[in-house]
């Protein structure tokens, strides 16, 4: 930790992005490219992805409870570890697509209209989520907006993460973990509201 609170900015994605890519080639090159090093790429970065979203999530939160220089080093990277998920999650989508055409028989039933559709929205809102982060985008769309974008998309998001893993923590131990780790982001961020809205009052 001590050593990423050191890059700042866009490096903090490039470090991220780049470390989440040599994991998964090493996956693949280290057992050999077949089904189950492509399957362990797919585990791979949707947990990966998992653990940015909720460490972008629930940024703010934290700091505002707890401004440690580990704290304020997440708080000012934000918004690059959100785009680290878009592209992470991206090349999860990107490894689905590679054990479709190579292992087409793996998935045969796996998906039907409902699954495509809603996977479709997903990848949609972090495609559009992570575009907007971008300084180019951010400078030309009004503030107000671009908040509203956001914040409907991430607990989109949040949901859709809930929806998954809730419905197979109590199968693998892992997936509990997952659903507590939502549960305090959420938490968190619940916490901060009212803990805002009973200051507003006070100083009202």
């Amino acid at each position: 930790m001590i050593m990423i609170t050191k890059i700042q900015g866009p490096k903090t994605s490039v470090f991220l992005v780049t470390l989440v890519t040599l994991i998964c080639l090493a996956i693949l090159l280290i057992d050999g490219f077949s089904e189950q090093s492509v399957n362990l790429v797919l585990i791979f970065t949707a947990r990966a992805a998992f653990v940015l979203f909720v460490t972008a999530f629930s940024a703010s939160s934290i700091y505002y409870f707890y401004k440690s220089d580990a704290c304020k080093w997440l708080i000012q990277n934000r918004r690059y570890i959100g785009i680290t998920f878009g592209l992470v999650w991206g090349m999860h989508f990107l490894a689905i697509a590679l054990k479709v055409g190579l292992y087409p028989k793996a998935l045969e039933g796996a998906f039907d209209f409902n699954s495509v559709l809603s996977g479709g929205n997903l990848l949609a809102t972090v495609l559009l989520l992570t575009i907007t982060s971008s300084d180019y985008v951010m400078g030309r769309v009004r503030p107000v907006l671009w908040k509203a974008v956001h914040v409907s998309g991430s607990f989109y998001i949040f949901y859709r993460f809930w929806l998954n893993y809730y419905s197979s923590a109590e199968y693998e131990s892992i997936y509990f973990l997952a659903i507590v780790l939502l549960a305090l982001s959420g938490s968190l961020k619940f916490a901060k509201y009212i803990h805002q809205q009973s200051n507003n009052m006070k100083a009202i």
